[in-house]
């Protein structure tokens, strides 16, 4: 009966043994798998938050221009692509659809990433200059099928064609816009108080009050953009760093000290 509960307690006391050591390459395994030892997990943590808070802190420091650099980098590689593709394309090694779908996102990118009219038309000038390139190798691709008996491609010729006009129509839509977009009713005391300190674009001052009637641009790298806008005796006169007002000053709105 001793000899019983002996084995017992010696074979509970392996177990115990082994249980223990197991738990203890649990949390070794999983220490190396964060890339720590154990027990530095308060170190890592505070380590993690203060890389995270900075991260934080840099993306909401300034979203918009996060956003414009969001915007020219899709622009970029969106170039890049259609340029890949178009070689590809003459060569016979691609589907049209992916082209087409390149050139759409382009002019939709411009759409948002330009502030200016002048800026706007000059992208949509480009995308209209690509899409023709595109219409110049399918044409020739569907000479080529023709002369070597294989299936040709007169519906791509005329896909092609038709995102041509379409965005040969946004070009016109855009040079056919009135550059002065406002009267009276837009410079106005609620509209100068909307335009904040350190935080309005640009792009929003324009959606506000119309495109300026002057401004001192085109500007070299770092210099100050200054704009002001005119409907009679009213003048709303803005300053811009890196996009963003910076200074602003009013006259002839009522309301607003001059």
């Amino acid at each position: 009966m001793a000899l019983r509960k002996n084995r017992h307690a010696i074979l509970a006391a392996v177990a115990l043994v082994v249980i223990g050591g197991g738990v203890g390459a649990l949390g070794w395994s999983m220490s190396a798998v964060h890339g720590r030892e154990p027990g530095d997990g308060s170190k890592a943590s505070s380590s993690d938050k203060a890389s995270g808070s900075d991260k934080d802190s840099k993306a909401s420091a300034d979203p918009q221009a996060t956003l414009q650099e969001n915007l020219k980098d899709r622009r970029e590689m969106l170039l890049k692509a259609f340029n890949q593709r178009m070689e590809q394309w003459q060569a016979g090694k691609v589907m049209l659809h992916p082209l087409k779908d390149d050139l759409r996102a382009l002019v939709k990118v411009g759409a948002e990433l330009y502030s200016t009219k002048k800026e706007r038309v000059a992208g949509l000038e480009e995308c209209v200059k690509l899409t023709k390139e595109l219409v110049k190798v399918t044409e020739a691709r569907f000479v080529i099928d023709v002369a070597v008996d294989r299936l040709a491609t007169e519906p791509d010729r005329l896909e092609v064609k038709v995102l041509l006009l379409e965005i040969q129509a946004e070009l016109l839509r855009e040079q056919n816009k009135l550059v002065h977009a406002r009267d009276l009713n837009s410079l106005t005391k609620e509209n100068y108080d909307k335009i904040k300190l350190g935080t309005t674009t640009y792009k929003e001052v324009v959606e506000l009050l119309g495109e300026p009637d002057g401004t001192n641009g085109p500007l070299a790298h770092g210099e100050r953009l200054q704009a002001i806008w005119v409907v009679g005796s009213r003048r709303i006169n803005v300053v811009f760093k890196d996009d963003v007002v910076q200074l602003k000053k009013a006259s002839g709105i009522p309301g607003v000290a001059p």
